[in-house]
């Protein structure tokens, strides 16, 4: 008896994650036949009863349907200015893209034909200010970045993918 497979979806993985949750097992079926011979040659078969010895494992596969964002953010840099920063990082290229911070869209800027972008004498005013990348096509803007959390006194960022995944 072949065993099914079911899919689990796990929105904090990315699509190219999949993981066996548990290995599906086959069954074990036993079948009792009634054989008929005539003259010593067999002549007909018959089903009498059958029973499930094992039922199956249904396999589990755990997938990821997390969103894989087309842009990053990959750097901080603290400028001459009090409390003002340059935030670099990659997208689409030649793509408007809009900096967002702690939920207020503040300034946009064109991609190279890298992909590479760079907000510059970005003031930032709270001690963990959230930020997010959204691209702006026709009027219409698009998240494209994972949420990150900028640490300015240090100059770095995590993103709410690595949160999800770095061991408390």
């Amino acid at each position: 008896m072949p065993f099914t497979t079911a899919v689990k979806y796990n929105k904090n993985e990315y699509p190219e994650y999949a993981k066996t949750i548990v290995s599906g097992e086959s069954g074990v079926k036993r079948t009792y036949t009634e054989v008929k011979y005539t003259d010593g040659s067999e002549t007909g078969r018959s089903v009498v009863r059958s029973e499930v010895v094992t039922k199956p494992v249904t396999e589990v596969i755990e997938k990821g349907s997390r969103p894989k964002p087309s842009a990053t953010v990959s750097k901080v840099k603290k400028t001459t200015s009090k409390n003002q920063y340059d935030i670099s990082g990659k997208s689409d290229p030649k793509v408007t893209v809009v900096l967002s911070v702690d939920g207020k869209r503040i300034k946009r800027t064109v991609t190279d034909a890298q992909g590479n972008f760079t907000f510059k004498n970005i003031k930032l005013k709270s001690p963990a200010p959230q930020i997010q990348i959204y691209k702006r096509v026709s009027g219409k803007e698009t998240i494209i970045s994972e949420k990150y959390t900028l640490n300015p006194s240090k100059q770095s960022i995590v993103s709410d993918y690595q949160k999800l995944h770095t061991k408390q």
